[in-house]
């Protein structure tokens, strides 16, 4: 028996390709940031300068000085871990709506 295809459930499985024997899951924790350098991040962040500013705004300002800390997702994912972002804008809250009751005084009222 020929086979002519694949069936709709199979997929071929891939995963990252390893760089001559080098374990690829290694080399990402290598290029984290050490505790010191999110520490840093974090104080950055939440200085007097930078409190009221947004992430983009902070990596801005911070290569218009020559320094460069981390990227914009970076202070994105860790200023969750400490509780500091949260929506700025008001988020609307419905009222609860109520069904409007007819009440009939008479014959054709309603």
């Amino acid at each position: 028996m020929v086979r002519k295809g694949r069936s709709f459930g199979e997929k071929v499985k891939r995963g990252p390709k390893a760089k001559s024997g080098i374990d690829m899951r290694k080399e990402l924790v290598q290029r984290a940031l050490s505790k010191d350098e999110r520490e840093r991040v974090v104080t950055v962040a939440t200085s007097e300068e930078y409190v009221n500013k947004s992430p983009a705004a902070i990596v801005a300002s911070q290569l218009d000085t020559g320094v460069f800390l981390c990227s914009e997702r970076t202070i994105y994912r860790l200023l969750p871990t400490d509780e500091m972002v949260h929506e700025r804008r008001s988020v609307a809250m419905h009222p609860v709506y109520s069904k409007p009751e007819l009440m009939a005084t008479g014959p054709r009222a309603v």
